[in-house]
C-alpha cells in the first residue's frame, strides 16, 4: 500500500466517538487522529495495539493532523472459523487469555483458574 508521505508509529490508547482515536506517538506525545472506518472495528481498537498514521497534507485546512490507516493486530489462523475464533485479552489483574468475539472491552468474564481459559461472561 502506498501512503503520499512516510507513515508515523504509535501505540493506540484509545477509540472513542466512532471517528476519534487518541494515539501515543514514539515521542510520548499524545495526539487524536480521525479513524475514516466508523464501524466496529471489533479486536482493532484495545488500548496498546501498534498503529500507523499519516499526517495531513501541508497546508490542509483539516481539524485533525492526523488520520489512523493500520492497526498492527495478531494474524488469523488459516482454517480458523467464527464458532471458533477468539481474540486476545488482558484481565484486570495482567492476565493474558482468549475470549469469543462478542466480549467487548470492559466485560466481565468468568476463567478456569487452572489455566485461564474462558468459560462465560460473569452474571450480575
Amino acid at each position: 500500500m502506498d501512503f503520499p508521505s512516510p507513515l508515523v508509529r504509535g501505540r493506540l490508547v484509545q477509540r472513542y466517538k466512532r471517528f476519534f482515536a487518541d494515539v501515543e506517538l514514539e515521542g510520548g506525545s499524545v495526539v487524536t487522529a480521525h479513524v475514516p472506518n466508523p464501524g466496529a472495528m471489533l479486536g482493532l481498537c484495545d488500548p496498546g495495539l501498534a498503529v500507523w498514521l499519516s499526517p495531513a497534507p501541508a497546508g490542509s485546512t483539516r481539524k485533525l493532523a492526523w488520520t489512523l490507516e493500520i492497526v498492527e493486530a495478531d494474524p488469523v489462523v488459516k482454517g480458523q472459523t467464527a464458532s471458533s475464533s477468539y481474540k486476545p485479552a488482558r484481565l484486570s489483574n495482567g492476565v493474558k487469555t482468549n475470549v469469543p468475539p462478542f466480549i467487548e472491552a470492559g466485560e466481565r468474564i468468568v476463567v478456569r483458574t487452572e489455566d485461564g481459559s474462558y468459560v462465560e461472561r460473569a452474571k450480575g
